[in-house]
């Protein structure tokens, strides 16, 4: 039997179950039945404890109303539950269901192992970009083969490095990394620039070039990290709160306000409703390694602020006023100037 088809057969005639996922080796997704915010934190999760965890340990996230329970059931896979109802009676029913899937596939000659069949590298399906060329990500869907290497290489892609400088900080061959970013290209992920302008030939002899100009004050500040955060500070981020604004009914509403499927902001807005202060977000944002630092952090909850998506308790209620719920596009780049 189908292992999706299974988990369908097995939730049926449940309605406190919002939603099951089966992930495989590399944050392959198999079967998902959950959102796209539930799935993606589902993904992520269930990626890494196929690496780090024993079978049969498991992770339970709240998500408003509901929980996610993620459970690695094997080797290969890990089961990711949603549901309405008591985490207790959730784990127990992600162990119920864990344990028919294994026996489904004790039952076949040969798992569907789809990850481990694939290359590492993916071939490159064309002409290979020139070494000097540029990757950026670009927006959209696309369905693109997930493995270990080419996670690395998307995480290298910054707009900024090249072919080499991606090679460089993955520590791939450029034979390797060539053949991940033309793969990529051809899905449609990423989009190549032209290959960076040659250095210029030095000048003549006798000729002196000046020095280049010292960066403006503002720019040294700009490349500092960031101040750690004050106890003062601290205290107070504890007793400030943050809530949907009032012209959303429901998280999933708000979620489709976002300009971008930013993995920080949907991570903020999917956890308002738990009573949580600033402090909390800064603190679960750093542990799921969404952020490095605090500022970061407040940053995304001033921007999401901003966007009217939320508010802190106290401030003045929206009301019945009518309210344009389309968020201007400009609103995406308030979060990425914030976690600079």
């Amino acid at each position: 039997m189908d292992l999706g088809q299974l988990i369908t057969d097995e939730l049926e005639g449940r309605p406190e179950i919002l939603g099951a996922s089966l992930i495989s080796r590399g944050g392959v997704v198999l079967f998902s039945s959950l959102s796209y915010s539930a799935s993606e934190l589902a993904k992520r999760i269930g990626g890494r404890m196929l690496s780090i965890s024993r079978i049969g340990d498991y992770s339970i996230k709240k998500l408003g109303d509901s929980s996610l329970v993620i459970m690695k059931i094997s080797e290969s896979f890990a089961l990711a539950l949603e549901g309405r109802i008591l985490e207790g009676v959730l784990i127990s029913l992600a162990n119920k269901l864990a344990s028919k899937l294994r026996e489904a596939l004790d039952q076949r000659s040969s798992p569907p192992e789809v990850e481990e069949n694939l290359p590492a590298v993916p071939s490159a399906p064309g002409e290979l970009p020139p070494p000097g060329s540029i990757p950026e990500l670009k927006h959209g869907p696309a369905e693109v083969v997930i493995s270990e290497p080419v996670i690395r290489v998307l995480r290298a892609i910054d707009g900024s490095l090249d072919v080499v400088g991606i090679a460089r900080a993955t520590g791939l061959s450029l034979e390797e990394t060539s053949n991940i970013i033309s793969y990529l290209a051809s899905s449609g992920i990423v989009e190549l620039s032209e290959p960076r302008a040659l250095r210029p030939s030095p000048p003549p002899e006798g000729v002196e070039v000046p020095p280049p100009a010292p960066m403006p004050r503002k720019a040294r500040r700009a490349r500092k990290r960031a101040e750690p955060l004050s106890p003062a500070e601290v205290r107070g981020l504890g007793k400030i709160f943050y809530e949907l604004d009032d012209r959303f009914k429901s998280k999933e509403e708000a979620l489709r306000a976002l300009p971008s499927p930013d993995e920080l902001l949907v991570f903020v807005v999917n956890r308002m409703h738990d009573g949580l202060s600033a402090l909390d977000y800064i603190r679960m944002a750093i542990e799921e390694g969404l952020a490095d630092d605090p500022r970061s952090v407040l940053a995304a909850l001033e921007s999401l602020r901003s966007m009217g998506v939320i508010r802190k308790r106290g401030d003045e209620r929206v009301g019945e006023r009518h309210v344009d719920k389309r968020l201007p596009p400009t609103s995406a780049s308030m979060l990425l100037l914030g976690r600079v």
